[in-house]
């Protein structure tokens, strides 16, 4: 039976839900704060000060390895962009089977394979899918249109404000009806009928570190992961597979103080001129240089932690957690479609009822909300 507690859980005081909004209600009528606890004792048992021996490849291989020999059947989610491209090359490179790979787009709604959700399936994901089935032709790759679903997923008047528990930072139309749309998969119910054991497995995520003025090095956790795995799927105990973090799982605790260690070494001597280096805040990795904060670019990171990463024309992200470009079409749609409305209607009123101190510009709808921090993993100086 899945374990919710992997994925995190906030605590107010003896209150502990999974649901970030209902910890933010419980904050807002008692003052106490919530706590984003994830996989606490298992990382924090681990001596963050010393990165490990191993290399970072071999961390990622014995990783596709565990995840082989622990299920039946194994999806992994490609995008074709950096995340998830390292995770099936380290599946691939390795000989290590992979029965399916699910690739998400939007072609239904918008015709368009050169937009931001298409781009990177129709021109870097698929082509480069081909040539992997070449050498393992028993690899699947599915190509998941969720217009439809999602629409369907919409069209219910009980959703008009419910829908946003189901979610937590990451927002969007396409994000809240994630587990309706694998639920309507045919295949999958068969395997899980089957008794088969599966697991979809994501790229979550990237590391995030912290520079301090005493020189010290910290690393955090985010609680910006949803598009992974949903509190409404922590929450279903009929869940017929499991996600899988192929970074962030306390089975494979290693990697990211692998990651971590690599960053902070190259970040303790880049200088201001460094290309990977700049002023905007990107949340993921700074230095303090002359009292100035410089973060590394994604570029930077890519190329540090995910060996033989070649970047690619569409490595775009969406700008908004809540208004991201790949609903757009479905924001187009008017206001007499039921299936808008109702997400109109619980979109505006979660952000009505939620306090202030909880968005990240309450001018500004489509920045969305705070995010919560694990506690901090020290890195040493």
């Amino acid at each position: 039976m899945l374990d919710p507690d992997r994925y995190g859980f906030y605590q107010c005081g003896s209150f502990k839900t999974y649901r970030k909004w209902e910890a933010i209600e419980y904050h807002a009528r008692t003052g106490i704060h919530p706590d984003w606890h994830f996989n606490d004792e298992i990382f924090g048992s681990i001596d963050w000060d010393q990165p490990p021996e191993s290399s970072i490849s071999d961390l990622y291989r014995s990783r596709a390895q565990q995840l082989r020999n622990s299920y039946d059947y194994l999806v992994l989610w490609y995008s074709g962009g950096s995340d998830s491209d390292t995770v099936l090359n380290s599946f691939v490179d390795n000989n290590i089977h992979v029965d399916e790979i699910v690739s998400w787009v939007n072609y239904e709604a918008t015709g368009d394979r050169f937009n931001l959700c298409n781009g990177e399936i129709f021109n870097v994901a698929i082509p480069k899918v081909k040539d992997i089935q070449q050498k393992f032709p028993q690899t699947k790759h599915r190509i998941l249109d969720t217009c439809k679903l999602l629409v369907e997923f919409f069209d219910n008047n009980k959703l008009q404000t419910d829908w946003f528990y189901g979610v937590n930072c990451i927002a969007t139309a396409n994000n809240a009806s994630r587990n309706f749309v694998i639920n309507s998969v045919p295949d999958w119910q068969d395997l899980a009928h089957q008794g088969k054991s599966i697991a979809f497995v994501t790229g979550t995520d990237k590391p995030r570190l912290r520079n301090h003025d005493d020189g010290s090095w910290t690393f955090h956790f985010i609680d910006m992961f949803d598009n992974s795995v949903t509190p409404a799927q922590q929450c279903d105990r009929n869940l017929i597979f499991t996600p899988e973090f192929f970074y962030w799982s306390p089975d494979a605790p290693l990697i990211v103080v692998k990651q971590a260690h690599i960053i902070k070494q190259y970040l303790k001597w880049a200088s201001q001129s460094d290309p990977y280096l700049t002023s905007r805040s990107n949340g993921l990795a700074n230095k303090k240089i002359s009292g100035k904060t410089f973060w590394l670019t994604t570029t930077g990171i890519h190329r540090l932690i995910y060996p033989g990463w070649k970047p690619i024309p569409y490595q775009g992200k969406p700008s908004s957690p809540l208004l991201g470009a790949r609903d757009q079409w479905f924001r187009n749609l008017n206001d007499q479609d039921r299936s808008y409305h109702n997400w109109r209607i619980g979109h505006e009123k979660r952000w009505s009822l939620t306090p202030d101190y909880w968005k990240n510009n309450p001018n500004d709808i489509s920045r969305g909300y705070k995010q919560s921090l694990s506690r901090g993993y020290n890195l040493g100086t």
